[in-house]
């Protein structure tokens, strides 16, 4: 399975003392060529405190630091969605990164089995003691 990520941030509306920055994130699952899943959205954040003279601030903050504040939800909103289709969590990355538009090899995303894969096979995780 083939996992190709992308992420889009800009402003959107610029107030007096306010910004908002616009995310468009999606993640494509399946074999190469042959996509079984595109997860699209769009999130919307609303920050306070902008100065007038610190309006070219904006578009560097959304560039540079949303996906800080953007990311997570994206992440829960995937894993979420794959849960409630009846397939198995699709796990992204904790921090996007250098992963933006690259192919990730894995089935999911972080390369591990989520818990509730592993207790579903009758493995707790735990290691032997030694």
């Amino acid at each position: 399975m083939v996992n190709t990520l992308n992420a889009n941030y800009r402003v959107g509306d610029i107030g007096d003392d306010y910004f908002d920055v616009i995310g468009e994130l999606s993640v494509t699952a399946g074999d190469e060529g042959k996509p079984a899943l595109t997860i699209e959205c769009t999130f919307e954040a609303h920050f306070h405190g902008l100065k007038e003279d610190e309006r070219d601030l904006a578009q560097q903050f959304a560039q540079v630091e949303a996906r800080l504040f953007l990311w997570p939800y994206f992440r829960e909103f995937t894993s979420n969605m794959t849960t409630k289709m009846g397939l198995p969590p699709l796990i992204l990355p904790l921090v996007l990164r250098q992963t933006e538009g690259h192919i990730m090899p894995d089935s999911h995303a972080s390369g591990k089995k989520s818990r509730r894969s592993r207790k579903a096979q009758g493995k707790s995780g735990a290691k032997p003691p030694t």
